[in-house]
């Protein structure tokens, strides 16, 4: 009976054995990417900071929605290769992670598809409750970066100022019958001089939809490129809700 036993379990180690030879290993991935690479230009970065993707080994497209742990991305399509990023305020339990691009091939007959980064990494940044000014020394703003297209035309910000409180705002539609805008509001302490914030306001207005208020005057940040010299005003602006980069001259 026990040399029975002996030879059965022997023939089920040996068919175990052939069956681990046949094995597939799955490996599971958050986003399997479709088609190219994509390569961001830095790989530890800071909140409100602009990088820079480029798309690799692939055909034309046209991006539509960026993300980055579950946070929407301002971003700005250069080209049809380039993309500039702003990262967004996340939460510091998230200090890694990779940027997820949905894109449309411009040059195939289907619609979509995913392409994700190489991954980054937070810097720690120990923010304070209320509002944080500093100034960038990372890759510059421009003026294009700013621009926010609504399908008719690029609408850029404008400027009013009062005595000592500068206000930049920017309106476009989000479509038929649907208009946002949104607002900074500083008080200047002269030029290149950081200015003291006072709130940011998002307020969207649509048809059968109640209206939409949100406004920031507490764990945001603000990286400033330029204030005043030259006459012109250029850095970001993130909160939790929501990231702008803005651009505007006197």
């Amino acid at each position: 009976m026990k040399k029975l036993i002996f030879v059965g379990l022997l023939a089920f180690l040996i068919l175990a054995q052939g069956c681990k030879k046949n094995e597939k290993i799955v490996e599971y991935v958050y986003v399997q990417p479709q088609n190219g690479k994509v390569y961001v230009n830095e790989t530890k970065v800071e909140i409100g900071q602009k990088i820079t993707a480029h798309f690799m080994n692939t055909d034309s497209i046209e991006v539509y929605s960026v993300t980055l742990n579950e946070k929407d991305v301002t971003y700005k399509q250069i080209d049809d290769s380039t993309v500039t990023l702003i990262v967004p305020h996340t939460y510091m339990a998230y200090n890694v992670g990779n940027f997820i691009f949905r894109c449309r091939m411009t040059t195939a007959s289907f619609a979509d598809t995913v392409l994700v980064s190489n991954q980054i990494n937070y810097k720690y940044e120990d923010l304070p409750f209320g509002p944080y000014v500093k100034w960038n020394t990372n890759e510059k703003v421009t003026e294009y970066d700013s621009w926010k297209s609504d399908g008719y035309s690029q609408n850029v910000w404008k400027i009013q100022i009062n005595y000592d409180t500068l206000k930049f705002i920017r309106s476009y539609t989000c479509h038929d019958e649907c208009g946002i805008t949104e607002t900074l509001v500083f008080i200047d302490n002269g030029n290149d001089t950081l200015p003291k914030f006072l709130y940011a306001t998002f307020d969207r207005i649509e048809w059968m939809k109640d209206p939409i208020h949100l406004k920031a005057d507490q764990v945001t940040k603000i990286m400033l490129d330029n204030w005043g010299s030259n006459s012109f005003y250029s850095g970001t602006f993130s909160c939790p809700d929501y990231s702008w980069v803005f651009w505007t001259k006197k």
